[in-house]
């Protein structure tokens, strides 16, 4: 049996792969009643979302202070 944080990987893999798969059916489906601005509107901000709530879950030491050369180099690429 494999051990939990295994299982635990497993199982995040399976719903990526569901998740991934069922994008072309639900896109499908919601432009019947959204503008094509609006749905790549909620992907983009519930996307965004899930990278805060990830970031937030890092320890402090996990990333380096932003100089303002970093932040002005991220907002040209942004």
């Amino acid at each position: 049996m494999p051990r939990p944080s295994q299982t635990r990987a497993y199982v995040a893999l399976v719903l990526i792969a569901v998740l991934w798969g069922s994008y072309p059916a639900t896109t499908k489906i919601a432009l019947q009643d959204f503008p094509p601005f609006f749905a790549a509107a909620v992907r983009c901000a519930i996307a965004s979302i899930f990278l805060v709530v990830l970031l937030l879950r890092a320890h402090a030491g996990a990333f380096p202070t932003l100089t303002p050369a970093a932040v002005r180099a991220i907002v040209f690429l942004g």
